[in-house]
């Protein structure tokens, strides 16, 4: 087994019955920590989504810091969304993910955007402490994306789902909590950064999760379909039988 080490990955190869593989293993210069809210009602959409897309935020914002350029080069890169697409189809292979459109893919991508624009503008990235908050920041972000899915899904009509995705009050008031439970205060400007991320975030997997759900009409029709074609099997059943 021979070993290669460069920056971010490790390569190596191994020999088997005459036959050379070449294996990479991606290895970040930082640890993304992040356990799911354990509660049965959350869905696995917004916990695979919500993985995804914080471990690729993280992802970017380490590409910039390494090697740093400067606030006014990175914002340039960010215009010309370096990195961004490359984090997000590492992870979506690492966390076996697909997006359910491509609307919800560019969603995706516009949050991230605004993200690390915010992060970046508030903050120096070479100063390590200040990474170890974005971290924070991410956590409290991604565990409120959760929780408040959880409260949408709990409501019976779509426009009491949509009313929750909009409940600026809601959100902040979990931010908040968060906020305490992590030790840290956030700007004025990072909470409203964070609120409108996760409005976004909450009405897309809403949106996605009408399309996976039939509607009752179109179940009813459905069943009057097969309940006609059953019906006509046994008119049809009891002919025979006649003849």
């Amino acid at each position: 087994m021979k070993f290669v080490s460069s920056a971010w990955t490790r390569q190596y190869t191994t020999t088997r019955n005459g036959w050379t593989t070449v294996h990479v293993v991606y290895e970040p210069p930082y640890e993304f920590k992040y356990k799911n809210l354990q509660n049965g009602a959350l869905r696995k959409e917004v916990k695979d989504l919500g993985n995804v897309e914080f471990h690729a935020t993280l992802d970017v914002l380490y590409n910039f810091k390494f090697p740093y350029r400067g606030k006014k080069k990175i914002f340039e890169m960010i215009k010309k969304n370096y990195y961004f697409l490359g984090s997000l189809l590492r992870f979506l292979s690492t966390y076996g993910y697909n997006f359910k459109d491509e609307i919800s893919k560019e969603n995706c991508i516009n949050r991230m955007i605004k993200r690390v624009t915010y992060l970046i503008r508030e903050g120096v990235l070479t100063d390590d402490a200040y990474c170890e908050e974005v971290k924070k920041v991410l956590w409290i972000e991604q565990r409120t994306d959760e929780e408040m899915s959880v409260k949408v899904d709990k409501l019976e009509s779509e426009e009491a789902k949509d009313q929750m995705c909009h409940n600026k009050v809601e959100i902040k008031d979990l931010i908040s909590k968060l906020e305490k439970a992590k030790a840290l205060k956030l700007s004025e400007g990072m909470i409203e950064c964070i609120v409108s991320t996760i409005e976004d975030f909450l009405l897309d997997v809403l949106r996605t999760s009408k399309e996976d759900v039939p509607s009752k009409n179109s179940h009813e029709k459905s069943e009057n379909k097969q309940n006609k074609s059953t019906k006509s099997m046994n008119e049809n059943s009891a002919t025979d039988n006649k003849n």
